[in-house]
């Protein structure tokens, strides 16, 4: 009796079951000798897919060196009807060793079987080889993070939920990506922050306003901080004023703002001055007050050809108060300060030079390459 005339009998019952499939693909493994392909081929069914003699043919075609290709296809049919049967744990077995040559057929299939069979089906290890082979597969990638977290390995769950979110936008699969934003948010790296931000891009490009709004409600305390926020803040400036609900918005606006200007040596004087944070205040009216307001900021120093350097006492964004050494509390137009003045920071070595000699020293000193960027900006 041949290897063949074992396996036939399987055709009628080897699909009962997954015990029954897993069944039929032992006894085709364990076939030894291995038959001609030919032969094997004259057995299959008329119709369909028969796990043992398909699984028989594709080591047949292997063993004779005829064709890998063929073999791969024959285990790729066999992998698709089991997928069909819903037998997880069978159908990653034959799949695993196609995923080199076919990630883009066999990684989601793996993933299939992880979340319809758990972990018997493919363990953690298959499942991170999957995401290696396909990294940008969003649901594939929160699947990896899950897996590691449960796993014990917040490092690397963190990473993999990092890359799941922007896949998880681009594919509008919003409800998973706000669970994995949700992962994300409870992390304790502050360095998440980009990968909130390149989310709301995708999101605000989608116009998914509902979503958008609960992400930045997640990552507003990240994207407000050092040294995010002045990065965040020109994306969160121009959706205020596409938002369908900017009053909905403005808090996170100011918030946000109030990062961006941290630098400034009155960051709430510039809020002030542009009434960001009053609800009757039209955006964009807020907006170009605070371009006015950061152009001369209190704190700063204005710089006239004629009358010297004084500092900024106010700014109201309508006109500019400046204490010139021979012009003492001078007011001038805001439009009358853009062409005449030239605003300076309080740590510029002209400032220095004029106000702290001795700080100025210090700097030369102890950091030469900050009097060189600030040269260097001037050119």
């Amino acid at each position: 009796m041949t290897v063949i005339d074992d396996l036939t009998p399987l055709v009628e019952s080897e699909l009962a079951d997954e015990a029954a499939a897993l069944a039929a693909l032992d006894a085709a493994d364990a076939a030894d000798p291995v038959p001609d392909a030919e032969s094997v081929r004259a057995a299959l069914p008329e119709k369909g897919v028969s796990v043992a003699l398909h699984r028989l043919l594709a080591r047949a075609l292997r063993d004779a060196d005829e064709d890998d290709e063929e073999a791969d296809q024959v285990d790729l049919q066999l992998v698709e009807r089991l997928n069909q049967a819903g037998y997880w744990k069978a159908m990653a077995r034959v799949a695993e060793p196609l995923l080199e040559e076919y990630e883009h057929q066999v990684a989601p299939l793996l993933l299939r079987a992880r979340l319809q069979g758990g972990a018997a089906a493919v363990d953690d290890d298959l499942l991170d080889r999957a995401h290696g082979y396909l990294p940008r597969h969003g649901l594939l990638a929160w699947t990896v993070a899950q897996a590691r977290s449960a796993a014990g390995n917040a490092d690397g769950a963190r990473k993999a939920a990092e890359s799941a979110l922007p896949e998880l936008l681009e594919d509008k699969n919003h409800a998973v990506a706000e669970e994995t934003a949700l992962f994300l948010a409870e992390t304790d790296d502050p360095h998440i922050a980009p990968v909130f931000l390149h989310g709301l891009q995708i999101l605000a490009r989608q116009e998914a306003w509902s979503v958008f709004d609960g992400m930045l409600e997640l990552s507003v305390d990240r994207l407000a901080a050092e040294p995010f926020a002045e990065a965040a803040w020109p994306l969160v400036r121009d959706l205020w004023l596409r938002h369908p609900d900017p009053e909905g918005l403005r808090p996170r606006v100011v918030e946000i703002a109030r990062g961006a200007l941290a630098h400034y040596p009155d960051p709430d004087a510039l809020i002030r001055s542009a009434r960001i944070n009053i609800p009757s205040e039209e955006p964009k009216e807020c907006l170009e007050r605070l371009r006015r307001a950061m152009a001369f900021p209190p704190g700063y120093y204005a710089l006239h050809s004629g009358w010297g350097l004084g500092p900024i006492r106010e700014n109201d964004t309508e006109s500019v108060i400046i204490d010139f050494p021979v012009k003492p509390i001078h007011r001038m137009s805001f439009a009358t300060a853009e062409r005449a003045l030239d605003a300076l920071s309080p740590d510029d070595p002209r400032v220095l030079k004029a106000f702290q000699p001795d700080e100025l020293k210090r700097v030369l000193k102890e950091e030469p390459a900050t009097v060189v960027a600030h040269t260097l900006g001037r050119v």
